[in-house]
């Protein structure tokens, strides 16, 4: 009480050194609540504007500690502290001073609110100008500070226009690999704007991500295939991203870190080829990409067995030798035992019933049919591994007779390319198909599923 009440102290050097005390005892968490609610806070941002640096940086090393807590960063903000620290940040020569400031809308940028602040200040502009400082905590402070208000969609245009994507680039080789991890996850999250993805692109950037994943550590890594996932929702960076080798270097970072990786990770290694080969089917199978999704379709998580399996089954819809390719690698194995161990999960629930299984599942099972449909139209070998699996059959005459109409239609289908084997035609009659399918043909809501259903049975 008596340091936040000596603050206000006329003498400079009276001020400098109990700042400096509140600065040490700010390290401590009960600390912080205590010095909050003494009204420190409003007393450390009027030190701020203080004529003497001395003052000025131990003030901002006092509120860099302080702005840890959640509450401490509600209160500089309510006290209008973002505002009065971009001011100082803007105007300021001395290192240690915006080394403290800087380190402050970092922490404070953890804080939704105070995103919005830092750019109605003219914070965006301010902070991209300072990762150019040559003092390397500070370039870390700035690129922490952009990373969390990069995640306000306001702030991802207002960081574009400012040039912030093109600036990254010129960096990130010249920073240290702290700084560098921070634009990278920077641009992870600016990646989700359609227009950055453009950036990127035109700045020459996306060679510069794939050959970034073979020289830093995991965790940039990771990020890195966030970003290049992100870059190849855009048509218009798929062939580049295809020519500069994305495929096969990803692949390889999974190769090497298959133990290690999130399943967070793969899903979007599984989601970028998926995007990628909607207009090269070749890219993925010569670079390793299909066999990788293969593989993937034996990870326990639903999300990467669902877009490795989109991935597969975009892979299979025009090419003939993929199909053969899958079998090989062991996929369609994988898909048949999928789809018997799931096929369950798409039953339609009775009114006023909750389903009997978790629904988180049903968009993989919907790729895992759509795959096994692709994967035997046109391939007698692929047609009879699957007809021969045990229950395989019987799964999907159960997902004709009871499934949501989307995965019926696609069973369907896969029962009209297994019928053109008399054999197993026998089989499926045996099995009942005929009803299930006149059935859906009755009841389909969609017209596709009832053609469906329709060519099935003429099958």
């Amino acid at each position: 009480e008596k340091l936040t009440a000596t603050l206000r102290h006329p003498a400079d050097s009276i001020q400098t050194k109990i700042a400096g005390a509140i600065w040490n005892c700010a390290s401590n968490s009960e600390n912080r609540s205590a010095l909050r609610q003494l009204g420190c806070i409003p007393a450390l941002l009027e030190l701020l504007q203080h004529t003497n640096e001395h003052v000025q940086e131990n003030a901002a090393g006092a509120l860099w500690n302080l702005s840890v807590d959640t509450d401490n960063k509600a209160q500089i903000l309510d006290y209008g502290g973002i505002g009065t620290l971009v001011k100082l940040l803007k105007s300021c020569q001395s290192q240690p001073i915006l080394e403290n400031v800087s380190g402050t809308i970092w922490n404070c940028s953890a804080m939704l609110e105070n995103r919005a602040a830092i750019r109605k200040y003219g914070g965006i502009t301010t902070l991209l100008s300072l990762l150019q400082n040559g003092n390397e905590k500070i370039q870390d402070n700035c690129a922490g500070a952009l990373r969390n208000c990069a995640i306000n969609d306001q702030n991802k245009t207002a960081i574009r226009e400012a040039g912030g994507v093109e600036l990254v680039f010129e960096l990130i080789d010249r920073v240290v690999a702290s700084t560098q991890d921070k634009l990278i996850a920077m641009l992870w999250i600016l990646t989700a704007a359609p227009e950055v993805k453009h950036a990127v692109r035109l700045c020459n950037g996306l060679p510069k991500l794939i050959a970034l994943i073979e020289t830093t550590g995991l965790s940039t890594q990771e990020k890195l295939v966030g970003a290049l996932r992100n870059c190849a929702t855009e048509p218009a960076n798929r062939q580049q991203l295809n020519e500069c080798g994305v495929i096969a270097t990803m692949t390889r970072f999974v190769q090497r870190n298959s133990q290690q990786i999130a399943a967070t990770t793969k899903e979007s290694v599984a989601s970028a080829v998926w995007f990628l080969c909607r207009d090269d089917k070749i890219t993925a199978r010569r670079e390793g990409g299909l066999a990788l999704m293969c593989k993937f379709l034996e990870d326990p998580h639903f999300g990467v067995v669902e877009h490795a399996a989109g991935a597969l089954s975009s892979l299979t819809i025009t090419e003939p030798e993929n199909r053969d390719i899958i079998r090989e690698e062991g996929g369609l194995q994988t898909l048949l035992n999928l789809l018997v161990q799931h096929h369950e999960i798409c039953v339609v629930p009775i009114s006023g019933q909750s389903p009997q299984q978790p629904q988180s599942f049903s968009p993989a099972l919907l790729n895992i049919l759509l795959c096994i449909r692709n994967s035997t139209t046109a391939n007698e070998t692929n047609a009879t591994i699957a007809a021969a699996h045990p229950r395989a059959l019987k799964a999907l005459v159960f997902i004709v007779s009871k499934g949501v109409d989307e995965h019926s239609r696609e069973a369907a289908l896969c029962v009209k390319n297994l019928s053109l084997d008399k054999s197993i035609a026998e089989e499926l009659q045996s099995l009942g198909v005929s009803q299930a399918l006149q059935s859906l043909a009755d009841r389909g809501v969609s017209e596709g599923v009832k053609k469906a259903a329709v060519m099935a049975l003429q099958a």
